[in-house]
């Protein structure tokens, strides 16, 4: 069984963009899916000429569709009550509001599945246009980009070296063995939480 739907078995599939769970209204007459590179820097070797090194993979940009929007007759009301609704839907408060930015939604189409694209946002849009002079027809054309969210890299808090002083025995044994070291190296293990003490004039200790 196929992976990805068959155009010729399954056209359904095909016909429908699916933005946020709900198809775009109109009739689908064009995706056009931008190819999916990979980014590398070509470098030289050492004793071998060039050397390929991956860098990234690319954002998915200028994902441009385009649908017919039917006109009503004596049976249907037409699509243009149906896509000014889904444009409200791709931005609060359009038309009267369309600064900000846009959300990211889950995109369905084969051919966003061939390319990886799992969510999108709206990068450019414009009025429904007619394709020829005195065509009663309109067509609507969106552009989108990939969406790829900042990836926060988390640091773990690192606790300063202590660099002054032997450390601290905290058991007998320890104070033993860091006796004997101080004395093989001609010092005393002073603990580095008591300050030493300091000879007054006369020889005793303060």
């Amino acid at each position: 069984m196929s992976i990805i739907p068959s155009p010729y078995t399954n056209p359904e599939a095909w016909a429908t963009f699916i933005v946020g769970g709900s198809a775009m209204p109109g009739v689908l007459t064009r995706v056009g899916m931008p190819r999916r590179k990979y980014e590398y820097a070509i470098q030289n070797g050492y004793g071998q000429g060039k050397v390929v090194i991956y860098r990234a993979t690319g954002i998915l940009e200028g994902i441009e569709v385009e649908h017919y929007i039917e006109p009503p007759d004596d049976t249907t009301p037409g699509d243009w009550d149906l896509w000014e609704a889904w444009m409200q839907s791709m931005i609060k408060g359009w038309p009267a509001q369309f600064q900000g930015k846009p959300p990211a939604f889950p995109a369905v189409h084969p051919a966003a599945q061939i390319v990886g694209l799992k969510r999108m946002s709206l990068a450019e849009y414009g009025a429904p246009v007619q394709k020829a002079e005195n065509d009663p027809a309109y067509w609507y054309t969106v552009h989108f980009i990939e969406y790829a969210p900042d990836k926060k890299i988390k640091t773990g808090k690192t606790e300063p070296a202590v660099i002054n002083g032997p450390p601290t025995p905290t058991t007998a044994f320890e104070g033993v063995l860091l006796g004997a070291l101080g004395t093989a190296l001609g010092r005393p293990a002073t603990s580095r939480n008591v300050a030493p003490t300091t000879a007054t004039a006369t020889g005793s200790a303060t």
